[in-house]
């Protein structure tokens, strides 16, 4: 088991550019423009860029290709947004979920399957998804006897690069590498650890992978008080607001409460061997 700085390290070291390609004006808003004589660094096209870009004459312009990304979610348990759930049934956030980090990184999914459990179709499904550059598996990673998704992986040649990550929630996390082309992240299946991975380990690739440097936490005064078991490095939802900006912890039902997104727009950090954060400390805190 490796700490979230470590994971953080390897996948930076295993970044790789998609190439590169040109497109019109219009469609580079929140592209990634390698570094030129212009930019001088790999820079986002927020509006001010575009506007600078315009006011140079830039009607096409180069951007770096966006990688590929795969999603296959599993579950016999698991169902369609829209489907009625049975009483041992949920319906598939996680799909929604990460769709929706990545866009806000300027990202996409390619490709979007489900697979049920059965070690066959398993590992059919994830067969086919090692064509794309980037591919997200989630569930299955845990220690249960429907968990066939790190053995599978490496049955397809996937060379482990770390599995187990000192965080919380999101321990169990896989990450490997096939024919240093085709990184694959599994994660667990509950939605508070899929986000936190999303922020911790996926947006910094894909970052890394454009040339850009990961974005940077906050160091925010915290609201109220927290304990904790100080084994871990725990990451929990809080709400950021006021002037001075300060963050307030969000109650759970633990990390399969995907009611948090109602209160929720950050993470704080609290740190492994710290069992007590004090109101007003200062802690690193990640937007969502």
């Amino acid at each position: 088991m490796i700490d979230y700085r470590q994971a953080q390290r390897i996948l930076l070291e295993h970044a790789r550019s998609s190439g590169v390609e040109e497109i019109g004006l219009e469609q580079a808003h929140h592209r990634v423009l390698p570094a030129d004589d212009l930019t001088r660094s790999p820079r986002r096209c927020s509006a001010a860029i575009m506007g600078m870009l315009a006011s140079f004459g830039r009607n096409t312009v180069t951007v770096e290709r966006s990688p590929r990304i795969a999603l296959l979610t599993t579950g016999d348990e698991v169902v369609p947004a829209g489907a009625v759930a049975g009483v041992v049934q949920i319906r598939n956030s996680n799909r929604w979920l990460i769709d929706a980090a990545l866009r806000k990184n300027g990202f996409s999914l390619s490709l979007c399957e489900h697979s049920t459990d059965d070690p066959m179709l398993l590992r059919e499904k994830i067969g086919e998804l090692l064509g794309y550059d980037v591919l997200i598996v989630c569930g299955g990673v845990s220690a249960g006897d429907a968990d066939h998704v790190p053995a599978t992986l490496a049955s397809l040649g996937v060379r482990r690069l770390f599995y187990k990550v000192a965080i919380k929630p999101g321990k169990p996390t896989w990450c490997g590498v096939l024919d240093r082309r085709v990184m694959v992240f599994a994660l667990p299946g509950n939605p508070l650890a899929c986000l936190v991975n999303m922020i911790l380990l996926i947006q910094p690739y894909l970052q890394a992978c454009q040339g850009l440097r990961p974005d940077e936490p906050l160091g925010l005064r915290l609201g109220a008080a927290r304990r904790k078991r100080p084994s871990l490095d725990e990451f929990f939802p809080v709400h950021l607001h006021g002037s001075p900006a300060r963050v307030t912890p969000v109650s759970t039902n633990g990390s399969g409460d995907i009611r948090l997104a109602m209160q929720a727009n950050a993470l704080a950090l609290h740190p492994a061997g710290c069992d007590h954060l004090a109101e007003g400390s200062e802690v690193l805190c990640y937007s969502i």
